[in-house]
Formats: structure tokens, C-alpha cells, sequence
């Protein structure tokens, strides 16, 4: 078995955000890392929204991130730390739209561990050096110099200290003297000292002061001071002339500031009144803006209250410090103040924010704290809605998915994505479709179903569109379109004949072609009326040519006389092909020529044919292409070439041929010699495909229409083919208004104008709010509905009940319910969804603090009804030791959406997996397997098997075997013995993994993923059955006795892949209709990816090759050799990277070249193949 990873939708969690200036000068952007890939972020000026300039996958784990500015310079940098064991700073090349590496330097081991640094990064202020610090023991300092206009670093210069945790540190403002860096450290000392951390259970943490003396090139510990225990993070204090120096230590409940004179204070953080009373309040993000004449804090709370930071100072003394209540938003890993007033949330949990800032200066019933007053002082307050912030902008955020489900309960055709995600208040119920989402501004009814549409500009160099044309079986109806849209007869347009054509010329005519031959209409001039003997069915024009075939083959060839003042349409030629005409293109006219050099003739023998349209040669016959089918449409168009790579935006000619068997195809034209090369084929629907120019994301598009409209558009140089989330059109045309870019289309007898959005993403979504965190979720697809079980700690059932009760008021910010309950206090519900509606059509809470942790759907042997059953476990204690009253399970009635409680089973274990298997219900309790049968008044027992390594997390079932995933034990497979109603372990795992995620993919295989982030396949030996029938009470004694450690039998695992994010869920299910199954994960980060099995051994061959070259043309960003990075935990094996295979294309032409030549192909060929293997995908 070989599989094809790739990356279907990235990870959308963000670890780290910083803001800066990157391409350029005053740029104000923002970079986040997302762990495995980094992104640059910037504000669109023409809608004010953040958009994602670039997105690099770094293959690594990014541990640390910082920005910096070397003196002189006017952008930033940044330096990376990872678990490649090098640290990296990068630039920004904006020719090339991606990040470079400008300096890498060894210094450790590979991985993330412990003593080797990369956990912790603080830059100095000026630029000159940066720390780089372990979680334990080691940091290293390093200076920061140019050479030859380049940024190099030193050698390191180290700062170790055994025995030492570091929790954070920060680059102190220290003007141009000797840098100077501020760490918080505990000294657990050494176990075989009685006095020491380690043995007495006493903590310290120390406030260490480190100097960088540029002068003796070495670091030094200036001074260790101790400070409070709950010490968790440092702040920056800006040094003369901007401020007064020093650094902020921030603590539970408040902050303490240390002076650079030794000046101290302290100030006690604002309470929020809903905080629960056995717990204090820890700053978990800030933001940080300096001007040149002041700077900024905003501080951020666990709970998500903003707080504004002042302090009051002359030189370099502090008078007092205030926090002042600023506002409340969702918890957030970082916080960015721009300069432009704008406020970015990387958020921990739901969608990222985007806000505007708009602080009210004169703001009445301030809530502060200030200096003067002492520790034991409280003032609390009530969250507020926004006052201060006002929402621009949300950005998706998947992270983290704790279920996923694939179905096409919608019966749209291709299966929807259904994934639960994020925790907590901002838990969401998402729909993702494969597509551009879809904004309808209008939907109005027509008289009949229309047999076309087009738009007009009143004049050629218009922005805007002015008459939408539509044309009927025997008439043309023309609209106006302004405020609103209304029919007028005073266009000149004929209005009683079908219309096969309309367009505008360069002149700011109009031309009509008609079933009879064409009306030209001009300003201040009587319409001129063409009128030929005979059919015509096809016409096209662009803005100087015109042409239009007629029933039998004949083709007419008009050109516009933009020599006279007339402006009439001269008949150039005409012609009579050898087969009936099915199609006609122009295509657009280069810049500094008179005329498109080519007509593209579809004929019914299933060819195209290129007709020359140069003077000397007019309709003389150039190349021709043979086709699957006939074809419905053709469209011409010049777009980005990707055979450049992404450092050239040279426009290539394509043609694009819409088949009548649902078949695109799109095919290069050469534009000197009219040659046809590099066809590559897609299929879009079950109905004949009709192809249009239109205007999206800024530039020339091409819209397919078919049983699903399809977009082709550019994005950052790269070619997207995706479909629309919208229902199939019948006709369409490009719609230009002030405001938009969109599509105007009929479908059926109504007219719909839309508008395209979120260009370059590959799904779009529909979003469902819950109410606590989401644990699984299930499927009944005959009724479409969706079961989801949700459970959180410190919560209550009535939430917004008892938010009431604590604030006493209604004015408070939306979705916010923080309100906290003590330590496991448990609140749980199941929730039934309707799949088409996407909404909650019935809720059950479960009462008595019981936490609902499993679910599934079974149809008891011998009853007629449906039941879901729900695990639950009673008072649930997870630390210091797992503790608990009792299991549940609940047995419910379903019927029509409704939820009937038939009884209750209480047992002795928690039950972590249910499962249904041949009328009877499976249940993982604990660390025993169970069968269970209906009973009157309970579930009843009816096998059992005990004490497996360790709890049961999930039951997987094939026919007649039981794969069981343990949390800390693998894979088992077991099998049930009707007949002496007992269980028999057949085989099991050789690696005791933690299992986080499984499913099965044949009789004979499983795949699963581990909290290690590892996806592996295993496969049991073929021949087990065989064996084990032969000798039943032999394999059953050696099962019974531990043989071999375990089950008689091991599992060999024949594929292994680190992803570098936890799986949470996998599924194994077809994303095309058209195409095979593959395996479709979920990360925690909040990635979706997929696992493609080859299907021949040619493919295979190309794409190890391919990965093999990428490895060593194409370095990592991060440092990281590729191949130790997909064997972080163990060898990478029968997986092919599809992440690294598509580097090929962000590679420089020369390179791409150069491995391409190493196949004997084009790097055409080979992008052509990569596009290949993603459709087969999705």
C-alpha cells in the first residue's frame, strides 16, 4: 500500500501573531504562525479586511517566533525557532511573494526537548542581538551584524544554568549601552540536596537579569532577584526618551514593575464579578504599540477582559501606573495594535477578530486600579458590550476539531464536510463545501426560462455594466440597471427576435446578433440591420471583431473600420466549414495589435480547428485538436501562467472547451504560432458545459456552467478551478457594479445576481453555535439528522439562567457566557441538528453532574424501534487521580427528531466507546469490553472481557471482528464467540500507542493516529483466521496465559507518516463522486487533510522521485531536513509527502527545469500531474 498526503484545507489555529513591517516600509502587516506554516497578513485597501498576502509550509514544528529591525533598515525580519535545532531569520522578498532565508545556524539537537532552546525567543529592542533560550538549563545569545548587505549572526554565547525552568523572557530597552535581557527562573536545585526545590517542595522564582557586553563579547548574570510565585510573563518597558525603562512581571491578580533604578510597584489587575471564588485572574496575551512619543499596553485576562496599561513618569522615574477596563473579547494567544487603529485577535478558541479601534477619551464610569492602592484591594466590574472596539472582520478558525464527519446529508451530489470544533461558549457546528462562497444580492422571477443573458456597458471603457440583455424563444428583453431594474425599449436593440449575442465595441457601439444575421447600433446613427438568407445559431465578438455561423457550416468574419468616421462592420470573409458548427471564439486583442490573430471553430466531428485572421491569410486552417465528445462552448482568455512558477506573471493564451459530456478541458495556445499544447481535463457535471468570460477577484475569469457552476481565477499567481456554493446556472454573464464584482445568471424562470468571496480558500462554510464543547457526533441519515453529545467543566445546565443571576443585567458582550462554576461541576446536553436547516431541533440535558463522553446509533435485535445510546460518567475527578461516582447509560427512544428516555443502566465503569454490532450494543467500559442486549427496564450484560492495558477509547467494527484503540495500548482485534459468549484477542499492536483516532479501512486494516502526532496503518496477518480454527483452544490458551506479551498474533505495520498535528478524527469516504475512497483526518490545529491510495505503480514511481528531488532542491523554510522531520517518531514509510510535491510550483522556473528534466518531462507535466492527483482528491 502507498498513500498520497495532502493537505486539503490548512491549519487555521494560531500560535503566535507579530506585527510589523515585512515588504516594505510602513506596510503595517502581521505575521502568524500556525506551527507547521507560517502566513503574511495585510489590510486590503479598498475594503479595510485583513487578506492573506503569502502562506509558506516551513516542514517543522515553529516553537518560537520574533520580529526585529536591524539598525538602518526600514523593514523587519524575523528569527525562528524550531525543533530543527537551528535558528533561522528570514526576510520578506516581495518579488518572489514568499519568505527567504537570510541566515541558519546550528546550535542543538533535533526535536523539541527539553534542554535544547528554541522554546523562548526575545529580540533587543535596537536590533543588535537576540536570546534564545530551552525550557531547562541552556540560552544562547546571539549578535546580530551585516556583511555584504546581508544579515549574518555570531557565534553563541552561552548562558547556561543547571537545575533552572525558564517561564519567559524579554529584550530590555537599554538605549544603545550593552543589550540586556530579563528571564523568570526557578532553581529546582539537585535531589541529593536536602535543601534544595526538588526535595522540600518549596518554589522560588527569580527576576535574572542577563547583559550582553559588546565590548568583551560575552553574557553575563547581572542580578537575580526573587519574586512571586505566580510569576508567569514579562513586558517591555520603553527606555528614555519614550519612557522611563525597567520591566513588568505579571502575576496572578496583579502586576509588579521593577524600575532600572530599583523602583518598585505594584497594582492589583480590575475583577471580573462573574470569576469563579477559587481562582484568581492570570494576563494570558498582550499588545504592545510604540510611538515616538508614547506607547501602549493592552492586557488581556484569562477570562477575555481587556485592560488599557498607562504609566505616569518623568525620565526615568515612575509615578503611578493605572489599568483602566478597556473592553471584553475572546480569549486570544496574541494580540497585535497596529498603527492604523487596529486591533488583530489571534484567538485560542472560535474565529479570529479583526477589530477597529475607536477609544472614547472622555469615557464616564471608568473602572481602574491604580499603584496607591494594596494588593487586598478588589474593583470589580461587569463585562461590557463592545464600547471601545467595533467587529470588522472574522477569520475561520477550525482549532480545535474534536469530531469529524463526511456525508452528503444536503443530497447536493458531493458529500459535505461536518466538523465540530473549538470548545467552550465559541463551540461551532460547522458545513464545509467544496467551493467559493457565494453572496445573493438579488432573486427575482422572469416571465418565462430565458435562452440567454448578457450584460452591456453603455460604453466600452465603463467600469461598470449598464443593460442586462436576456433573450427569449421569440424576443429580447433589455433592463436598465440603476437604483433599481426595470425594462426600457430605448436601447435600439431589437426586441422581437431571439438574441444569440451581444457585445460592446471599441467605439461605444452595441452589437445584436440575431437569428437572421446583426443589428449595429451607434450613438446619433440610425441601427444598421444585416440580414442574411439562412440560420444563424452561433455568434461572438470582442471589441473590434465579429463573427457568427450559421446553420450547415457557413461562418461570416466582420471587422469594425476604426479608420473612418463611419464606424460601420466591413464583411472581411466568409466560409463554409466541412461539419456542422458548434461552437465560435475570439479572443481578446494583445496590447499594440489590430486584431486577435485567431477564430476557434468547434465543428460536430469532435474536433476544434484555429482559423488565422491575419490579412494575408484570413481563415486559412492552423491547428486542429481532436475531442472526447462534441463540444457546447468555447472561451479564450489570457490568465497567469503557472509554467513560470510564481516569480513571473507572464500571461498565457488559454483556451477553454466546455464538452457536451460535462468535460472541461483547457488547452495553451501559442501565441505566435497558434499551436495547441498542454491540455489538461476536468470534470464538472452531468450537463453540456458552457464557458464565459467574466471579472472576479480583480482580474479576468472563466465561469463554467453545468450541472454545478465552476470558477477558473488567479490568486497570487497560482490557477484556482473551483465550484460555486450556489445552485447551477443556466446562463450567466459577468456583472460590474461600483460596489462589486459579480455574476449575473438564470436559473430556471428567476434572474440571480451574485457575488463571488473569499478568494483562494478551498472550502466554504455554514456555522451552527453550541453551547458547551463538542465531544462526538453521529449520523442518522435517513431522517438527515446529526446527534451531537457536549459536556464541559466549571459550567452550569442554565448558563444564561445563572449569567442573570451574577451580573443582573442583560448589556453584556454577545456569545459571552464565561461565567465560571467551581472544579468538575460538569454540564452536558445532546443535541439534534436538522441537516438541511442547520438547526437545533431538540436538546436533552443530562442533570446530577454527569459528563457525556460517547454516543451511537443501534437497531436492537428483536425491537422495532431506533435508539441512540449516551455513555456518562457521574462527579468525574480528573486530578490528582481519576476519581468518579458511577457510569451511565442512556437509552433513548428516537422517533421524528425526538428524543423519548427509555432507561438508565448505571455501571461500574466509565463508558469511553460505544458501538453497534449485529443487534447488540458494544460498550468500552473503562479498561472491559462489554455486550449488551435490550432489557425491559435496563440494558442487560451478557459477555464480558477484562482488564485490556488500559482504557478503551474507541470500538471499530468489520463483520465479524472488534478492532478496540486503547488510550495507551494500540490497536486490538479481538473476536466474539457466540457460543461460549466470551471474547477471544486475535492480534494486537507491536508499539503500545496512544491511540486518538481510528478507523477501518478493510477486513484486514486499520488506520489510526496518536497524541505524538503520528498516522500509521497497520495490518493484520492474512492467514489469521485460518490458524485460528485450526487450533481455537491452543490460540485461546496462549491469550489467556500473556503469550508474546499479548494476543498470539501481531500486526504489521506497513505505512507510518508524522503529520505534526494530533488527529482527532478519520473517516474513509469518497470527496468526488467520480472518484475513490481516501481516508479524510482532522488535526487539532484545525487542518483537514487527506490520504490517497495509488492505484498504479507508475504514479507511485513519479511521486517518490518527485519527493526525493523536492528534499534536496527545495530546503525547508525552518531548517529541518525534510525526511527526519516526517520520521519524527519513527520512519516514515509508504507515504508520500503531497505538501512537499507541491513546492514544485512556488520553485524558481530554473529549478523546476532542472527537476524536470530529471524525468524527461516539461515542469508543465508535472504540475499537470499534481493537478491531476489533487482532483482525484476533491
Amino acid at each position: 500500500m502507498q498513500l498520497y498526503s495532502l493537505t486539503l484545507q490548512k491549519s487555521t489555529g494560531i500560535q503566535k501573531a507579530i506585527y510589523g513591517n515585512f515588504s516594505g516600509p510602513k506596510a503595517q502587516e502581521i505575521v502568524v504562525s500556525k506551527v507547521k506554516h507560517i502566513e503574511l497578513l495585510k489590510i486590503n485597501d479598498s475594503n479595510g479586511k485583513l487578506e492573506t498576502i503569502a502562506s509558506q509550509e516551513v516542514f517543522g514544528i515553529i516553537r518560537s517566533i520574533h520580529s526585529f529591525r536591524f539598525p538602518g533598515n526600514n523593514r523587519d525580519n524575523l528569527v525562528i525557532g524550531s525543533d530543527s535545532g537551528r535558528v533561522v531569520v528570514l526576510g520578506f522578498d516581495g518579488q518572489k511573494n514568499m519568505f527567504v532565508k537570510v541566515h541558519q545556524e546550528t546550535y542543538g539537537k533535533t526535536g523539541c526537548r527539553r534542554i535544547v532552546p528554541g522554546q523562548y525567543l526575545a529580540c533587543d529592542p535596537k536590533g543588535r542581538a537576540f536570546m534564545i533560550s530551552a525550557v531547562e538549563k541552556h540560552k544562547f545569545v546571539y549578535i546580530l551584524t551585516r556583511e555584504n548587505e546581508k544579515i549574518t549572526i555570531s557565534s553563541p554565547l552561552e548562558a547556561p544554568k543547571s537545575h533552572t525552568i525558564v517561564f519567559d523572557i524579554v529584550g530590555l530597552d537599554a538605549g544603545y549601552d550593552n543589550a540586556q535581557f530579563a528571564a523568570i527562573e526557578s532553581d529546582y536545585g539537585d535531589w541529593q540536596d536536602k535543601d534544595s526545590a526538588v526535595c522540600t517542595g518549596i518554589q522560588t522564582k527569580f527576576l535574572t537579569i542577563y547583559e550582553m557586553d559588546f565590548g568583551l563579547n560575552t553574557v553575563r548574570r547581572q542580578r537575580s532577584d526573587p519574586i512571586h510565585i505566580s510569576s508567569h510573563s514579562l513586558l517591555m518597558v520603553p527606555n528614555a526618551p519614550d519612557g522611563p525603562g525597567g520591566v513588568i512581571v505579571l502575576c496572578e491578580d496583579f502586576l509588579h514593575y521593577r524600575g532600572p533604578k530599583n523602583q518598585e510597584m505594584k497594582v492589583p489587575y480590575p475583577k471580573n464579578q462573574g470569576m469563579p471564588a477559587d481562582r484568581g485572574a492570570m494576563i494570558s496575551s498582550f499588545g504592545f504599540y510604540k510611538q515616538k512619543s508614547s506607547f501602549l499596553y493592552l492586557l488581556q485576562s484569562e477570562y477575555g477582559d481587556l485592560f488599557e496599561l498607562s504609566l505616569q513618569f518623568t525620565k526615568d522615574e515612575v509615578h503611578s501606573i493605572r489599568m483602566i477596563y478597556f473592553d471584553t473579547i475572546p480569549v486570544a494567544n496574541s494580540l497585535c495594535l497596529m498603527r492604523s487603529k487596529h486591533l488583530f485577535a489571534a484567538c485560542e478558541k472560535g474565529n479570529h477578530c479583526f477589530y477597529k479601534y475607536q477609544r472614547e477619551e472622555t469615557s464616564t464610569n471608568i473602572i481602574c486600579t491604580d499603584s496607591s492602592m494594596a494588593l487586598e484591594e478588589q474593583i470589580f466590574f461587569k463585562p461590557q458590550k463592545l464600547k471601545h472596539l467595533s467587529l470588522l472582520q472574522e477569520l475561520n478558525n477550525f482549532s480545535c476539531i474534536s469530531d469529524l464527519k463526511v456525508a452528503d446529508l444536503a443530497k447536493e451530489g458531493n458529500p459535505q464536510i461536518y466538523i465540530c470544533c473549538a470548545a467552550g461558549n465559541r463551540s461551532t457546528l460547522r458545513v464545509l463545501r467544496h467551493g467559493l462562497e457565494i453572496t445573493q444580492l438579488a432573486n427575482t422571477n422572469l416571465q418565462a426560462k430565458p435562452l440567454g443573458i448578457w450584460t452591456l456597458k453603455e460604453r466600452y471603457e465603463d467600469p461598470v455594466h449598464k443593460y442586462i440583455v436576456i433573450s427569449y424563444i421569440n424576443k429580447t428583453l433589455v433592463l436598465k440597471i440603476g437604483e433599481k431594474v426595470e425594462q426600457v425599449h430605448d436601447t435600439g436593440l431589437e426586441g422581437t427576435k431571439q438574441t444569440i449575442h451581444v457585445g460592446t465595441l471599441i467605439d461605444d457601439s452595441q452589437i445584436q446578433i440575431l437569428t437572421n444575421g446583426y443589428r449595429h447600433i451607434r450613438k446619433n446613427k440610425p441601427p444598421t440591420d444585416y440580414i442574411i438568407d439562412g440560420k444563424v445559431i452561433k455568434g461572438v465578438s470582442n471589441e473590434k471583431q465579429v463573427a457568427f455561423a450559421l446553420a450547415g457550416g457557413d461562418v461570416y468574419y466582420f471587422e469594425l473600420d476604426t479608420t473612418s468616421v463611419s464606424g460601420n462592420l466591413i464583411e472581411i470573409t466568409k466560409d463554409q466549414m466541412d461539419n456542422e458548427i458548434k461552437a465560435l471564439e475570439l479572443g481578446p486583442i494583445e496590447e499594440g495589435r489590430q486584431r486577435c490573430k485567431f477564430l476557434c471553430v468547434a465543428l460536430s466531428d469532435q474536433t476544434i480547428r484555429l482559423l488565422s485572421l491575419e490579412p494575408e491569410s484570413c481563415f486559412e486552417r492552423g491547428a486542429m485538436q481532436a475531442l472526447p465528445s462534441e463540444a457546447e462552448s468555447l472561451c479564450m482568455m489570457e490568465m497567469a501562467s503557472e509554467q513560470e512558477g510564481q516569480q513571473s506573471f507572464t500571461k498565457q493564451l488559454f483556451l477553454f472547451i466546455g464538452l457536451n459530456n460535462g468535460l472541461l478541458m483547457r488547452t495553451s495556445v501559442d501565441q505566435l504560432s497558434g499551436g495547441l499544447s498542454d491540455t489538461r481535463t476536468r470534470y464538472l457535471g452531468t450537463k453540456p458545459v458552457k464557458c464565459l468570460r467574466i471579472t472576479a477577484n480583480q482580474q479576468q475569469a472563466m465561469l463554467a456552467l453545468s450541472s454545478r457552476s465552476w470558477l477558473c481565477y488567479n490568486n497570487s499567481g497560482r490557477i484556482f478551478m473551483q465550484p460555486l456554493s450556489y445552485d447551477y446556472l443556466d446562463y450567466a454573464s459577468a456583472f460590474l457594479a461600483k460596489e462589486f464584482q459579480g455574476i449575473v445568471g438564470t436559473n430556471q424562470s428567476t434572474l440571480r445576481i451574485i457575488m463571488p468571496e473569499r478568494f483562494g480558500e478551498i472550502f466554504n462554510q455554514q456555522s451552527l453555535d453550541l453551547t458547551y464543547s463538542p465531544r462526538k457526533m453521529i449520523f442518522h441519515e435517513p431522517s438527515k439528522a446529526i446527534f451531537i453529545i457536549e459536556s464541559d467543566n466549571r459550567s452550569y445546565n442554565n448558563i444564561q439562567q445563572k449569567v442573570q443571576e451574577v451580573y443582573q443585567t442583560e448589556e453584556l458582550p454577545e456569545q459571552w457566557n464565561q461565567i465560571q462554576a467551581e472544579q468538575y461541576k460538569w454540564a452536558s446536553l445532546i443535541r439534534i441538528v436538522d441537516a438541511t436547516k442547520l438547526e437545533t431541533v431538540n436538546v436533552h440535558q443530562f442533570y446530577e453532574n454527569q459528563h457525556a463522553c460517547s454516543i451511537c446509533y443501534i437497531q436492537f435485535a428483536g425491537y422495532q424501534e431506533q435508539y441512540i445510546c449516551v455513555g456518562t460518567v457521574k462527579d468525574l475527578v480528573n486530578e490528582p487521580s481519576r476519581k468518579f461516582s458511577h457510569g451511565f447509560i442512556h437509552t433513548f427512544v428516537y422517533d421524528n427528531k425526538t428524543l423519548k428516555l427509555k432507561h438508565s443502566t448505571q455501571i461500574d465503569e466509565i463508558p469511553y466507546a460505544l458501538a453497534a454490532w449485529r443487534g447488540r450494543l458494544l460498550v468500552g467500559a473503562g479498561c472491559n469490553l462489554r455486550v449488551y442486549e435490550m432489557g425491559n427496564q435496563r440494558i442487560l450484560k451478557k459477555a464480558e472481557i477484562k482488564n485490556l492495558n488500559s482504557f478503551i477509547t474507541s470500538i471499530m467494527v468489520k463483520e465479524d471482528r472488534i478492532y478496540v484503540a486503547e488510550v495507551a495500548d494500540s490497536i486490538h482485534l479481538l473476536r466474539y464467540n457466540i457460543r461460549d459468549q466470551t471474547f477471544m484477542e486475535l492480534a494486537d499492536d507491536i508499539l503500545p500507542r496512544y491511540v486518538t483516532a481510528s478507523t477501518v479501512l478493510d477486513y484486514h486494516t486499520v488506520i489510526a493516529g496518536d497524541k505524538f502526532e503520528n498516522i500509521f496503518v497497520s495490518r493484520v496477518p492474512l492467514d489469521i483466521d485460518e490458524e485460528q480454527e485450526e487450533h481455537p483452544y491452543e490460540y485461546k490458551m496462549k491469550m489467556d496465559q500473556g503469550c508474546m506479551n499479548g494476543a498470539p498474533f501481531k500486526m504489521d505495520q506497513i505505512c507510518n507518516f508524522y503529520v505534526g498535528e494530533v488527529i482527532t478524527s478519520l473517516q474513509k469516504i469518497a470527496l468526488v463522486s467520480t472518484s475513490s475512497e481516501v481516508v479524510v483526518y482532522g488535526t487539532s490545529m484545525g487542518s483537514i487533510a487527506a490520504l490517497y491510495p495509488f492505484d498504479n505503480k507508475e504514479d507511485i514511481d513519479f511521486f517518490l522521485h518527485l519527493e526525493m528531488y523536492l528534499r534536496v532542491e527545495h530546503q525547508p523554510l525552518s531548517g529541518r531536513d525534510h525526511m527526519q522531520f516526517r520520521s519524527a517518531y519513527g520512519p516514515c514509510k509508504s507515504i508520500i509527502d503531497g505538501d512537499l510535491c507541491d513546492q514544485f510550483g512556488n520553485m524558481q522556473y530554473n529549478k523546476q527545469r532542472t527537476v524536470a528534466e530529471e524525468f524527461d518531462r516539461t515542469p508543465a507535466d508535472i504540475i499537470k500531474k499534481l493537478e491531476d492527483i489533487r482532483n482525484k482528491i476533491l
